[in-house]
């Protein structure tokens, strides 16, 4: 992450989104793009639409100038554009950065993450991996992920990607790096005069066994560098990952949809993982070495 860019404008959300940018500068070899995007849209009739416009970027040029202590600052950029989405994608794309951080929506409960507009439409196309740090973390946030980055692992080529990611910052933070794994259960129906479903235990038993065994391989890999633990839990994965968001510093997971390479487009089990989770979550876009999805039966990255 040599580029972080972070939307600020001047909010607690945004003071959020400041602090999860700065811890992930601070192992990085680059610094912050602050990025300030005030509302313009050029459809509309310049006469009604300009006083309101250069109040806006003067409020903006305000924002994007506020101090950023304990990180450093590459650029500071101020932008006008139909939303603050489209404002961030631009910056990030002109500036060539490895990642978008945000806050969640001011709505969210305190210590999780409630994505807004803004980081949901982020998370649908940006040109590289978006972190979204949750409500309140500017007065909780922990030094440098000092503790456990968690990744949400099942094997795939995008928890490859997501693993990666984890094991930078793990270096550089020396911290414990937590490979979690969920197996749904294996049901099947029998159809009859009424629909029963039960569910497959032996089945279930197996692909826990090779979800355990691909998590410890894995791991095997990283062992002499950094310190590494599994986790592998039977369960809805989603739920689980959520569950387990509250036992590290920082969660990352790769996006799995059907989309452009090189952009976030998220998957079901991402998507329930952000409303939910208890830490910051940073989300790795496709890459031009990740295939399009498959079904994947220990799922882990959504």
């Amino acid at each position: 992450m040599s580029k972080i860019v972070v939307g600020f404008d001047g909010s607690d959300h945004a003071h959020d989104a400041i602090a999860l940018a700065a811890g992930l500068a601070r192992l990085s070899d680059g610094g912050l793009v602050i990025a300030a995007v005030y509302p313009f849209d050029a459809g509309y009739d310049a006469m009604t639409y300009g006083d309101f416009s250069k109040e806006a970027r003067a409020a903006a040029q305000r924002h994007a100038a506020s101090p950023v202590p304990g990180a450093p600052v590459a650029a500071r950029v101020v932008v006008g554009a139909a939303s603050a989405a489209h404002g961030l994608d631009r910056i990030a794309r002109e500036h060539d950065a490895d990642s978008i951080v945000v806050g969640s929506t001011t709505r969210g409960v305190v210590g999780r993450i409630a994505p807004g507009s803004t980081a949901e439409r982020l998370l649908h196309g940006a040109p590289c991996s978006v972190a979204v740090a949750p409500a309140g973390y500017a007065d909780t946030c922990p030094p440098v992920f000092a503790g456990r980055i968690g990744v949400a692992y099942d094997g795939s080529p995008e928890a490859a990607a997501a693993l990666r990611d984890a094991t930078v910052l793990a270096t550089r933070a020396e911290a414990t790096v937590r490979l979690i794994s969920a197996v749904e259960p294996v049901a099947f129906a029998s159809w009859g005069p009424a629909i029963e479903v039960a569910g497959d235990h032996e089945l279930t038993s197996e692909r826990l066994e090779q979800a355990r065994r691909d998590a410890e391989e894995a791991a095997a890999e990283l062992r002499d560098r950094i310190e590494v633990e599994t986790e592998v839990l039977e369960g809805d994965p989603a739920d689980v990952l959520v569950e387990r968001s509250a036992d590290v510093d920082l969660l990352v997971c790769g996006s799995r949809g059907y989309g452009l390479l090189r952009q976030v487009l998220l998957g079901g089990v991402s998507a329930r993982l952000l409303r939910g989770a208890h830490c910051p979550v940073l989300v790795h876009p496709r890459s031009a070495s990740v295939p399009d999805p498959e079904v994947h039966e220990a799922v882990g990255t959504g």
